[in-house]
């Protein structure tokens, strides 16, 4: 066998191990994994944090970022925890392109089921449709800034009066 063909099968050896590695997802269960494993996409510190890398989530994990603003964006940045639970706490939390945050269950039948990720972010509020406070059996869930959730409640109240208008006048 010649030499620099040796070379270059070796190198493309250490490449393709090199990309299967990064196509691994990660195990973590606080923000500080994340912060670990993103280095300068996301300092240990207040900056903006963007979560690149693809992430597997345990059951019951709190990632909790503080007030800090978050991204998970592409491609390759996922937040995954299957048909488990999990809760993100941060200032702001974008999902931008190619980023994806899922619960996708993928256990056979009877316990085929998606997972619950709650986000909770500063300053929302998180109401019901009626306004009262969102609860476990609340029928429909509005999460917004203080100043918008309102105004969201006006045109949804707008919008279901559009809707039983046709059944009132047949009535």
């Amino acid at each position: 066998m010649r030499p620099g063909f040796a070379l270059a099968v070796l190198g493309a050896l250490f490449v393709s191990v090199g990309i299967a590695r990064e196509a691994h997802a990660l195990n973590a269960c606080t923000a500080a994994d994340i912060i670990a494993a993103e280095g300068a996409n996301c300092p240990n510190s207040t900056a903006p944090c963007s979560i690149k890398r693809s992430y597997t989530i345990a059951n019951g994990c709190i990632l909790d970022f503080g007030t800090r603003t978050v991204t998970v964006s592409g491609p390759g940045g996922t937040l995954d925890v299957g048909s488990r639970g999990m809760t993100i706490k941060a200032g702001t939390f974008t999902v931008g392109s190619g980023g994806n945050v899922q619960g996708l269950g993928n256990n056979p039948a009877p316990l085929d089921r998606g997972g619950m990720i709650m986000i909770q972010a500063t300053g929302a509020v998180v109401i019901d449709k009626d306004g009262s406070d969102h609860t476990a059996t609340s029928t429909a869930t509005i999460a917004a800034a203080p100043g918008v959730a309102g105004e969201l409640l006006a045109l949804l109240a707008l919008a279901q009066e559009d809707l039983t208008a046709p059944q009132r006048r047949g009535a």
